[in-house]
């Protein structure tokens, strides 16, 4: 994390390293989860989640925080990138 003035943290873009004890990922994009292409593959369907250190999971290990795949049965789990 990197000290704003505005903010109280920013995501460091590539940062991967232990978080409030918890295995963090943090992509060029600046977005907590796995690097992705900027360009969507036809037919996909892409969430963008925003939220609190609920949502970033603060404490979670990258390898159990995907909440967000229980949305996946709202849309088509193959589309869901």
């Amino acid at each position: 994390m990197a000290s704003q003035p505005e903010y109280v943290y920013i995501h460091k873009a590539g940062y991967r390293g232990r978080l409030g004890g918890a295995a963090v990922g943090i992509n060029r994009y600046g977005l907590r989860g796995s690097e992705f292409d900027l360009e969507k593959a036809e037919g996909a369907v892409r969430l963008l989640i925003i939220g609190d250190s609920v949502v970033f999971g603060w404490g979670v290990d990258d390898f159990t925080r995907e909440f967000f795949r229980a949305l996946s049965p709202l849309v088509d789990s193959k589309t869901l990138q």
